[in-house]
Order: C-alpha cells, then sequence, then structure tokens
C-alpha cells in the first residue's frame, strides 16, 4: 500500500457492513488514518461538497458524426455521458448517428433534420440537468425519442413524472426485468442509482411496460439490452425507446432495431 500509494481498509466487519447498507441506505463515507479522531471525520463528511455538474463535465465538448455503412436513418444522440458502444450498435444497424453536447438547444436539433432524438446514459441526478428536460419540452411531438439509463429519466421528467434516488442502487449483470406486455422476462445488465417513481405516471401521457422483478422498479436496463423501453407514449408521434429503437409515425412504425442475436453455445468435451 504504502508503495503504490492506495487507500485501504482493513480488520473491519465487511458483514456488519453489508447489513448495514441494506437496513439504511447507500451512505457517505470516509477512508481516513487510523488515528483521526471520530468528530472530526464526520465533520469532514458532513461538509463535503456533491457535485451537481456530472454531466457537463462528461459531455462532448463539439458536435461530431458517426456514419453507417449501410445509411437508413439519421439519429441525432445527446451526448449526457454516452458510451461509445452505443455510436457502434445503432451504426450497425443503419443509423448514421450525429453527437451533439448536453445543452444543445432544440433549434440547432432541428437544423440537423433527425428521423430520431437519442438521449444517452450519464452520471448523477436527473433534475440537475434542467435544460436537457427544457429541450425535450421543445422538441416532444416533432421526433421519435428514445433514452437509456439517464435519458429515460430526463424524458419522464419532461412528461410530468418524478424521479428519486435509490436506497441502493442496481447494479450488476443478473437483474430479472419482465416486459408486462409479454410477460417475457430477460435478463439485464443495470448501473444506476436514480428511478422514476411509478406512481407519478399516471396523471402523464406514459405508461410502464418493463419493471425489475427485484423490487418491481420501474425498469431502467443497460445499453445492452434490446429492450430498453420503459415508456411508451400515447402519442406514437414521440416514443422513448431503448437499444433496439423503434423510429414511429402516427400512421406506424418502422423499426430500426435488430434483435441481438443469442450466442451459440457449444458443448466442448473435458
Amino acid at each position: 500500500m504504502d508503495r503504490y500509494q492506495i487507500s485501504g481498509i482493513s480488520g473491519i466487519d465487511t458483514r456488519k457492513l453489508a447489513r448495514s447498507i441494506r437496513d439504511k441506505g447507500s451512505r457517505r463515507c470516509l477512508i481516513t488514518a487510523a488515528d483521526t479522531p471520530r468528530e472530526s471525520g464526520l465533520e469532514k463528511i458532513r461538509s463535503a461538497h456533491i457535485a451537481n455538474d456530472a454531466v457537463p463535465r462528461v459531455s462532448c465538448g463539439k458536435i461530431w458524426q458517426a456514419a453507417a455503412t449501410d445509411h437508413q436513418f439519421h439519429v441525432v444522440a445527446y451526448d449526457c455521458g454516452m458510451k461509445l458502444n452505443i455510436v457502434r450498435s445503432l451504426n450497425a444497424r443503419g443509423c448514421d448517428v450525429t453527437i451533439v453536447p448536453w445543452n444543445t438547444p432544440a433549434e440547432h436539433i432541428e437544423e440537423l433534420r433527425p428521423d430520431v432524438v437519442f438521449l444517452s446514459n450519464g452520471p448523477g441526478d436527473p433534475t440537475d440537468v434542467p435544460p436537457v428536460i427544457d429541450t425535450i419540452h421543445q422538441l416532444r411531438g416533432k421526433y421519435p425519442m428514445f433514452g437509456i439509463c439517464l435519458g429515460h429519466q430526463l424524458l419522464a421528467l419532461a412528461y410530468g413524472a418524478e424521479t428519486y434516488k435509490l436506497k441502493f442502487g442496481h447494479r450488476g449483470g443478473n437483474h430479472p426485468v419482465k416486459d408486462l406486455r409479454t410477460g417475457r422476462i430477460e435478463i439485464t445488465s443495470q448501473n444506476h442509482s436514480y428511478a422514476v417513481n411509478a406512481g407519478s405516471l399516471q396523471d402523464t401521457p406514459l405508461k410502464c411496460t418493463h419493471i425489475n422483478l427485484l423490487d418491481n422498479m420501474v425498469c431502467t436496463p443497460s445499453s445492452r439490452q434490446r429492450n430498453n423501453l420503459h415508456f411508451t407514449h400515447e402519442n406514437p408521434s414521440c416514443i422513448p425507446y431503448g437499444a433496439g429503437c423503434y423510429a414511429a409515425s402516427r400512421r406506424s412504425w418502422t423499426s430500426i432495431g435488430v434483435r441481438t442475436p443469442r450466442p451459440r453455445w457449444r458443448r466442448r468435451k473435458l
């Protein structure tokens, strides 16, 4: 530890720590020297500032583009901390992608003439980026819209729903998610600390279509999953969807998502 200047923890009851987090939820913590007075350490925790500018710090600084080899659609993607593999996945499905900074105004988006508007995943509290919510207000009804993780939470806020911080976030690659329309269950990868309040959807034009079976939470699958649809807008001209995205008109749906082929498992002799 001293050699590489890495902080470490030893001599603690990890089971007790796990029970504490389970019962009381995620909390601030401090790693400090063993001889630090208790009250001094607690004061440092209480006075620590939690940044609310996470999205501006991770978003791209300028517009850039990623072209597909077989162009079919043009997706404008708001970068709130987007993973590059999302762009690759859209390219593989025939989508030219124009990536724009998080605070790009709605007027500029209209000049780009997209077929679909996408809101990416990203860090932090979705209520920390009201400019994005305002932009969604201006664009909704004009283009199909879909979002992943933070993006879907921003869409929910823009339509009048509410979000909240989870007692402890969803982490891991084995979360069962149920499609309420078909009853089908898929295992998803999740990594998020905030969620949409299901009760707040009642007075909005949105409805929940997928839930996490571990806690019945309105679901937020990761970008690797095909069915990232959490809300279906009653007006099909503006529908938040996920990785297998759909471009919609008032008359019909045009799928620009392709099912990810299932892996072929081969039995190997030992």
